[in-house]
């Protein structure tokens, strides 16, 4: 048997199986307030203080970018009256990120905490 034929044929490890799993927003949720240390219930709540309303932001691209939700469902799990909130968030998101080189950082490190939680199903 050809050595390609031995990959198709191998089964994944579980490891790798479990890893095209897409995070929930929640999960999301809960692994931007672990990183900022702000409570899940803050970055749901109504604040508009500067570094919360940033919180809340990152929360919301990155669960638009990693759950595949539509902008209405991202911001109904946010609780935001509508799409354009979620529109919002993602272009702060980015704008911060191409000037401030600590938002690139902590970008990177939520998506790698991220991507380690969906392959190994950590809850």
């Amino acid at each position: 048997m050809s050595a390609a034929v031995q990959r198709k044929s191998t089964p994944a490890p579980e490891a790798a199986r479990r890893g095209g799993r897409k995070p929930m927003v929640w999960e999301v949720i809960r692994e931007v307030s672990r990183h900022y240390d702000e409570p899940v219930e803050a970055i749901l709540g109504d604040s508009r203080r500067r570094r919360l309303c940033f919180v809340r932001h990152v929360a919301m691209y990155l669960a638009h970018e990693s759950c595949g939700k539509s902008l209405p469902q991202l911001a109904a799990a946010f609780q935001r009256r509508d799409h354009t909130t979620v529109m919002h968030a993602i272009r702060r998101v980015e704008a911060a990120m191409e000037s401030d080189k600590t938002a690139l950082g902590d970008m990177a490190t939520l998506r790698a905490r991220l991507r380690v939680r969906m392959m190994w199903g950590i809850r």
